[in-house]
């Protein structure tokens, strides 16, 4: 009988519905005056804590939306520079390696947000780190977008009166 116990406590871990069904069966099935330790009830499963959550994709959303904006804004101010006969903008690096490396880039840090956010049962103070897991996509996020609309912004220099320099 010790057995069958440890059996079912074994498939109620791993499939928790059929396990509690095939439980209440056998419960049923056995005299309960005759065992009175097949009667014990057994301790709730632990629910699993869910990371990727709406909080996790609005930030990391708003983060990749600012990453790009900042890439797509600098991409275009080389071009630019790179058109008008700057010494320092040569060549244009291809649009395909600049993306690969900045997706990569973007994964990397999606990747270490969800970690931090993830529970670690190794690691000392992990409540209090796992509450900061949004302040560094919170933080590079707001750069970005400093960058993107400074960009944006950007004019001729202002003591340029080749007509190279003015605004089309």
């Amino acid at each position: 009988m010790r057995l069958m116990q440890c059996l079912a406590l074994l498939l109620l871990s791993v499939f928790p519905i059929m396990a509690e069904s095939e439980l209440e069966a056998q419960t049923n099935s056995t005299d309960s005056s005759a065992n009175p330790a097949a009667q014990t009830p057994l301790p709730p499963t632990p629910q699993p804590q869910k990371v990727v959550d709406k909080k996790f994709i609005v930030v990391m959303a708003a983060f990749g939306a600012a990453k790009g904006i900042s890439f797509a804004t600098s991409t275009l101010i080389h071009e630019r520079e790179r058109e008008e006969g700057a010494p320092w903008a040569t060549s244009a690096p291809s649009n395909i390696s600049l993306t690969t490396k900045h997706a990569a880039i973007f994964a990397g840090e999606v990747f270490v947000a969800y970690q931090l956010k993830k529970p670690h049962s190794w690691l000392p103070g992990d409540k209090i780190i796992r509450k900061f897991w949004w302040v560094y996509p919170v933080w590079t996020g707001q750069i970005h977008s400093r960058t993107a609309i400074h960009n944006v912004r950007m004019r001729a220099p202002a003591g340029c009166i080749l007509p190279e320099c003015q605004p089309r």
